[in-house]
């Protein structure tokens, strides 16, 4: 495992150096019912990790997490540095985006990970993602941090999900997403001081679905004088896009989302994609003027693809259509062509049965089958179609 940040590290603890690394494989050994040794540890991380593995046997209950970090020391590093600025993993989708907007009188630092949602073998759409979120920063006088990582394919983790969570799309979707991630700040909050780093929620407590970034989790993880916040888990989707909704009328009429996950750039095509634009013209917003190609065939497109069962619906996306449907009923009103029959149109189909119509579908099936195989064939069929995390 690496991780290449772009400040200099070498006043940095080694007890806070670590922090990446345990993040990422303690869950691991915990599964495994292993035992994790290192040379040191950090007091308050540690205490963080037992807190993180009761969540963690909370959420995911069939499974025993037993294993132990031994250390030969552990440190306290909380008199080692100050703590007095804020930081926001910061991707330019809704949710960060809404987290921003929501606390940005803290000035926080952005921090923008190559290795999370773009795969490293993405370069060139590595370097658009970071002249966007650079871009951003500049423009609202904020400091940004950009930092790369193989966290997510050092290890097999198609092997680990295939023997413990089958049920989800990931180990990253399923355990590693918020320990991870927070855990590559901890080097970060040594050189810039922070007292507190935000990671935005991904689900609401409505969305009943256990999910590897998490208020039990995340709100439960601390190092030196450093906290992690999960926030924005009151909001829904289609709330975070009316606080984006708020500020873009008030203060930036030209805001761009990136959403699509795994792109530089909204495709404008995928389900992730079509339900955030109907997100957006609900809120009164054209998708169009916000980083999506929205135009007369829209809105067709997403009916056909919903009715055919061609549109990948999982049931975090089901539940971000049926929260569409039932804000159809008091969206802001805004002049588009056929918005008003596709609205009567959506409101009056399951989003369900559209999910069950694609889950039959035999290349649904085996696209499923070929993208989860643990073994060498699988990780040479996800390198051969461009998979970001092979």
């Amino acid at each position: 495992m690496f991780v290449t940040y772009d400040a200099d590290l070498t006043a940095v603890p080694e007890a806070i150096l670590l922090v990446p690394f345990l993040a990422t494989v303690a869950p691991i050994a915990w599964v495994l019912g292993a035992e994790l040794h290192v040379p040191v540890v950090e007091a308050a991380f540690l205490e963080a990790l037992q807190r993180v593995r009761q969540s963690l046997q909370h959420l995911h209950p069939a499974l025993d997490w037993g294993g132990d970090i031994r250390a030969e020391a552990v440190v306290d590093c909380a008199d080692t540095y100050r703590s007095e600025r804020v930081a926001l993993l910061f991707s330019g989708g809704v949710d960060s985006l809404a987290s921003y907007v929501n606390h940005r009188r803290e000035k926080p630092l952005l921090v923008s990970v190559w290795g999370a949602d773009i795969g490293l073998s993405q370069r060139h759409r590595w370097q658009q993602v970071a002249a966007g979120n650079l871009a951003f920063a500049r423009s609202q006088g904020l400091d940004i941090s950009l930092v790369k990582t193989n966290f997510r394919t050092f290890f097999n983790h198609y092997k680990l999900r295939a023997r413990f969570l089958s049920g989800f799309e990931s180990w990253y979707s399923g355990v590693q997403q918020g320990l991870g991630l927070v855990g590559l700040c901890a080097p970060l909050a040594y050189v810039h001081h922070l007292a507190r780093v935000r990671i935005a929620a991904t689900h609401t407590a409505d969305s009943n679905k256990s999910w590897g970034t998490h208020p039990t989790i995340d709100n439960n993880v601390r190092w030196g004088s450093t906290e992690v916040v999960h926030d924005g888990y009151h909001l829904s989707r289609q709330m975070k896009l009316g606080v984006l909704a708020e500020y873009i009328r008030d203060h930036d009429r030209r805001l761009q989302l990136r959403v699509c996950w795994g792109r530089a750039a909204n495709c404008s095509r995928c389900c992730k994609c079509c339900v955030t634009m109907v997100g957006l013209v609900l809120e009164g917003l054209n998708p169009q003027e916000h980083g999506f190609r929205f135009d007369a065939t829209t809105f067709s497109h997403i009916r056909r693809q919903l009715e055919a069962g061609r549109m990948h619906l999982s049931e975090f996306l089901v539940w971000r259509w049926m929260e569409v449907q039932r804000r159809i009923p008091t969206r802001t009103r805004i002049e588009i062509e056929g918005l008003d029959q596709f609205l009567a149109w959506l409101q009056g189909i399951s989003i369900r049965q559209c999910m069950e119509k694609n889950h039959r579908l035999a290349r649904t099936r085996m696209r499923s089958y070929l993208e989860t195989r643990p073994e060498p064939i699988g990780r040479w069929i996800r390198k051969a179609i461009g998979h970001p995390f092979p």
